[in-house]
Parts: structure tokens; sequence; C-alpha cells
């Protein structure tokens, strides 16, 4: 364990000592990332981006470096959030992974560069004692990495809603699929529990598409377990018809309260018509408790998406 301390330590010491001048695409920056592309080149400053993000290699004069640094810590909440956000967004979405191991730059590490030259030319202003121009300078480049970090959340909201329903429809299938089986394999009374089952599960995928648009999955939300709670909420749907089907048997609403002839679907409990019927209400009505819960809790939670937003808009 000493020997890897020293180690590291070695390797930090190295890295500290990384020039202006070394920062070459291809190689390794001062923390040790591959350099993939050098997005703009100061006098005293460059803003490249790596296979960890977009970053800044600070000037190797000491005295501007801590300047630099200075004004670097105004954004740095936004810049962190966006590097994880566009990490996310690479790692998650398998059309950019496939097209190339080293990932394409996107709108927003553009966006980063940018905020990034706007703070050091900023520094460089507040140098030459040109402090309104540098005060402006620095709160434009705050604007866009804010406008970035809202753009990034909405981008990433979306994606995680379009896969949390991907995951609830492949579900949806599967169910559906099963429920054919023991409708085709099994006895009348059983085929219409099957029946009730099949259409609860197309009622909750019905109800998961239709109110997709107000899921909003935001960063701060996004979990493995809402795969899980995508297939919950469908197989709730499914079990919901043929509970209702069970219901109306034993309430007798589903016998005849007149004489006559009955037919074997009657006698069987339901007919496919009722069980069908009985499927999509319970597997669309398992959505209104949830719609009450999310109406409430939506007067009482904050709107913000991830940390530094909710920093932001806290009084």
């Amino acid at each position: 364990m000493p020997n890897d301390i020293g180690h590291t330590e070695i390797s930090l010491l190295a890295h500290r000592g990384c020039k202006l001048s070394d920062l070459v695409v291809g190689k390794s920056d001062s923390i040790g990332a591959q350099v993939y592309d050098v997005l703009f080149r100061g006098c005293d400053y460059a803003i490249y981006r790596s296979d960890r993000g977009i970053y800044v290699h600070f000037s190797d004069d000491e005295q501007k470096e801590q300047a630099q640094r200075r004004a670097y810590s105004l954004l740095c909440g936004q810049i962190c959030e966006l590097r994880y956000l566009t990490a996310q967004m690479r790692l998650k979405n398998w059309a950019w992974r496939w097209q190339s191991s080293r990932a394409e730059d996107s709108l927003y590490d553009h966006n980063m560069a940018q905020a990034l030259m706007l703070l050091m030319e900023s520094e460089a202003q507040r140098a030459a004692t040109q402090t309104q121009a540098a005060d402006d300078m620095a709160k434009r480049a705050e604007d866009i990495a804010n406008r970035a970090l809202d753009m990034a959340v909405r981008r990433v909201t979306v994606d995680n809603t379009i896969r949390y329903v991907s995951w609830c429809i492949l579900f949806g299938l599967i169910w559906i699929v099963g429920s054919l089986f023991v409708f085709l394999g099994f006895e009348k009374p059983t085929s219409n529990y099957s029946i009730a089952s099949l259409c609860g599960a197309v009622g909750a995928m019905f109800s998961v598409i239709v109110r997709a648009q107000s899921l909003e999955l935001k960063p701060c939300d996004d979990s493995r377990l809402n795969k899980v709670m995508g297939m919950v909420r469908v197989g709730m749907g499914g079990i919901a018809g043929p509970a209702l089907l069970l219901l109306l048997m034993a309430t007798g609403f589903a016998k005849p309260s007149i004489g006559g002839d009955i037919t074997n679907a009657m006698q069987s409990g339901a007919s496919a018509s009722m069980a069908a019927i009985l499927g999509l209400v319970g597997g669309f009505a398992e959505r209104l408790v949830p719609n009450l819960v999310r109406s409430t809790a939506e007067k009482m939670d904050s709107r913000a998406g991830t940390p530094v937003q909710a920093t932001k808009s806290s009084p």
C-alpha cells in the first residue's frame, strides 16, 4: 500500500508539471485523460475535449493560473453537471456508441467551450483593468452555461421518458404473448381471464403512452429501477383486468337476472367481449390514483432537475 500511494503522488506531480505546450491531440492531459480535440487556444490557456468531457488548461504562469481558477469556480457546478449529462447521453445512446469508439462532440460541448472561453477572456480583461467589460463577459458566460444546462436537462429527461415507455411496451408485449398462450392452451372459463389480462396489459400500455409527456423523468429521477416500475405498472394492468372480472362474477352482475336460455358464455362467467372491456378498463384505470398523487406532489416538490438548478431556484 505505501508503494501504491507513493506511485500515485509521483503521477500527480508529473501531471501537475504538464505545460500548455504539451497539450496535443492524441496525448494525455494533466489528469491523464486522452485529448480528442483542442477547441480553442488563447495566449495563456486552452480549451479542449477529452474522453472525460470539456476541460480548460490554465496558464503556465502561477498567478494567472490562480486568477483563472477563481473565474472558473463561478461556473464549476454547471460545467460539472453538463459533463455528466453529456456523458450519460453518449453512454445510453446506442447509435452514438456504435458510431465510433471516440464519441463525437455535441452542441453542449461547444456551449461549455464557449462559456469557458468567455470566462478566461473576462479574466484577461479584468487583469487589464477593464472591469465593466470583464463583468459583462462573465455574465454572458454564465447565461450560456445555464441555458446549456437547461437544454441538457430537457434532453436527458426526454431520453429517460422514452426509455421508460419503451420498457413498458416491451414488457406489455411479453405479457400479451403469455396471455395468448394461456388463451389457446386452456379451457373456456380460463380463457376469459386470459382475455381480461391481455386487454388489461393493453390498457396499461395505452395509459403509459397517453401520459408519457407528463412523466418528466429528470436526471435526478433517473434510476435502473424505473424499468422495474414500468414493468410493475403494466403487470398491475394485466392483473387488474382479471380482478375486475372476478369481482363482477362474485357480486353476481355477470349472471342473468331473469329466466330464459343461458348461453355457454354466460355460464362461464362473462362473454369474451365483457372480459375484454373489463380488462381495458382495469388496465387504464390504474393511472387514476397515481395522477391524484402526482398533482398533489407537483404543488410541493421543486421543479429542479439537478442540484445546481435546485440551488439556483431556492430563495
